[in-house]
């Protein structure tokens, strides 16, 4: 995002230091501005880098899904690169059963879950290959919080 501020003073510097950190900001970039008739102008570009909670789409169980795994969960689809789901280690195909021994019962519980939790570290209990496994998250955080 961009900011411009009528003069370049100490006052616009705190504001531009305050909304950066407002919006997770990484690097803020300052130009000054050519002189307007009431002094120098400033601008301000934020960058932020995206963060993912997770890093991966998932969907409820079809029908034969939910009859081999009776306690509901869902499946994993295609696995953001350098994301929380990818350092753990998760797949294309995973099943997650539960989240830190809750069970898991479907997409919008998992989303729900997954925003209560954000920026902590938690426990998957995934099925692979018909195999229990477990697997711990460092689930990240959006820009805004």
């Amino acid at each position: 995002g961009n900011s411009r501020h009528a003069h370049d003073d100490d006052a616009a510097r705190r504001w531009i230091g305050e909304q950066g950190r407002a919006v997770g900001a990484d690097k803020i970039r300052l130009y000054a501005q050519a002189a307007t008739p009431t002094g120098d102008a400033l601008s301000a570009a934020y960058y932020v880098h995206v963060r993912l909670v997770f890093g991966a789409s998932f969907r409820d169980l079809n029908a034969q899904e939910r009859a081999a795994h009776a306690g509901g969960g869902v499946r994993l689809g295609d696995i953001v690169g350098a994301s929380p789901a990818s350092r753990a280690n998760l797949r294309s195909g995973d099943i997650v059963t539960a989240l830190d021994g809750r069970a898991v019962a479907d997409r919008a519980a998992f989303q729900a879950m997954l925003k209560e939790k954000m920026g902590r570290t938690v426990a998957l209990t995934v099925t692979r290959n018909a195999e229990t496994i477990e697997r711990k998250v460092q689930l990240g955080r959006t820009f805004t919080q």
